[in-house]
């Protein structure tokens, strides 16, 4: 799935840096780029999901775990769109639970590999909807969205390549990496927004009207 969705967010970041000459308007490109890329993650990874659910366990336990994961994506996205400045306290806490179950896999890795043979990937789906919610944020913050966003993306693979003991070759083609490596390319399109961008110039002053010559 990688390998042909990376192609398209490689098109996205580059062809608003030719079309567009001011720094402003790249800087909305690169935006509108990291936005438009995690849509279509959104659509192929929920849809994975949900045909994945679908067939194991399948029935009304489907529908129920496909809901516990899609509701909270709506809400938190819609409050990133919405409500930028109470949003981002929110995901934060969120992202750090979510980085934190990872965590606790590098001190207790049975209980860990129990839960996931049970539950899932949890901790796969529990980033994918935090990071989500992210990306919406960085339409209006791009700057803390992408430091969280790249955060989201490294930290987990960290802990869980401490927790497994697995090779970083094992742990990159897991479900994990396939859950936190588009949001690293969504963050540094956001990043790379910022930097274009820069700070605001301020506006001069209107000038002072001179008094009137006789």
């Amino acid at each position: 799935m990688l390998t042909i969705l990376v192609p398209i967010v490689v098109l996205l970041a580059v062809v608003p840096l030719f079309l567009h000459r001011d720094r402003v308007g790249r800087a909305l490109a690169l935006r509108r780029a990291g936005l438009g890329w995690m849509g279509l993650y959104t659509f192929t990874f929920g849809a994975f999901v949900i045909g994945d659910t679908a067939d194991d366990p399948g029935g009304w336990a489907a529908l129920l775990l496909t809901a516990s994961w899609m509701l909270p994506l709506v809400a938190l996205s819609w409050l990133a769109w919405s409500r930028p400045q109470r949003a981002l306290p929110v995901l934060g806490v969120l992202l750090a639970a979510a980085v934190g179950y990872p965590a606790g896999a590098a001190s207790g890795w049975d209980a860990f590999r129990a839960l996931q043979s049970f539950e899932g990937p949890v901790d796969a789906i529990a980033l994918f909807v935090v990071c989500v919610a992210l990306a919406v944020l960085g339409w209006h913050r791009p700057l803390p969205a992408a430091l969280l966003l790249l955060v989201s993306a490294i930290l987990p693979m960290v802990f869980h390549m401490l927790g497994s003991g697995a090779p970083p070759s094992a742990a990159l083609g897991g479900s994990l990496a396939a859950a936190t490596a588009p949001e690293a390319l969504t963050g540094l399109l956001y990043l790379l927004s910022v930097l274009f961008e820069g700070r605001p110039t301020a506006h001069p002053a209107p000038p002072k009207a001179s008094p009137a010559t006789v």
